[in-house]
């Protein structure tokens, strides 16, 4: 979808009286792609600036479809959170 489409819909579900949570899932870089922290944490914040102007409350950050290793997903992750002044969460 794109965020035409998605800001019509949303439109759609608020005019037909929804009052839900509207969660997006968003996949900031093409699969397969060699992403740089920096690529990645610009992307995110553009949809994440996209969700809000469209009237999502909940953006999820599918990280797992890039075709990149746990470990680097947590990297960009962890990248992400830096950027937004996030405190990082340790298990």
């Amino acid at each position: 979808m794109n965020w035409d489409d998605t800001r019509t819909q949303v439109g759609w579900y608020r005019a037909a009286g929804g009052t839900g949570s509207v969660v997006v899932n968003v996949i900031p870089v093409p699969p397969g792609t060699d992403v740089s922290v920096g690529d990645f944490t610009a992307a995110t914040v553009a949809d994440l600036d996209r969700a809000v102007a469209v009237g999502a409350d909940e953006v999820h950050v599918a990280t797992a479809l890039l075709g990149v290793s746990a470990q680097r997903q947590v990297e960009l992750l962890e990248a992400l959170a830096d950027e937004l002044g996030l405190p990082a969460r340790r298990a």
